[in-house]
């Protein structure tokens, strides 16, 4: 608090209307990040989820049954999400590793990137079995219930 009444003091009437006019155009400015919750517990770490989460909004469009196809620079990524570009090698590792994302150098900076659906869909299928087989139980005991 302390130094915020020593930065106060030091900026002028015009200066601190500016810094708060910057500040609301910085809060405002910025489009909030969305995650996919099933991706966190998908790849065990929120910002494996969140970098997965933002691959997929930025898909192109893709001929491919099997893949989305994205292009991407780490740049980019972390001026949109705040991943830092050693966060995101982690993150695409973790991808890697889980069989859902296949790398390959672009031209530049920029990287394709391409999400396999078949796995991806596998995986969230096997996530949902454990809460698939509760409503099984439950529909099965409701049924049970009424008839008698």
């Amino acid at each position: 608090m302390k130094n915020t009444k020593n930065l106060s003091a030091q900026l002028s009437n015009s200066d601190s209307e500016f810094l708060k006019s910057a500040l609301f155009l910085e809060l405002i400015g910025q489009e909030p990040i969305t995650i996919n919750r099933a991706f966190v517990d998908l790849t065990g770490n929120v910002l494996s989820a969140l970098w997965l989460t933002y691959a997929m909004e930025r898909e192109r469009r893709s001929e491919s049954e099997d893949f989305f196809e994205i292009l991407m620079s780490s740049s980019c990524c972390t001026k949109d999400t705040g991943i830092t570009r050693a966060q995101q090698q982690t993150c695409r590792k973790t991808l890697v590793d889980l069989g859902i994302l296949h790398e390959q150098a672009g031209q530049g900076r920029i990287i394709t990137y391409r999400i396999s659906k078949r796995r991806l869909l596998e995986l969230l299928q096997q996530q949902a079995m454990p809460l698939a087989s509760a409503m099984r139980s439950a529909a099965t005991t409701s049924v049970a219930a009424a008839a008698h």
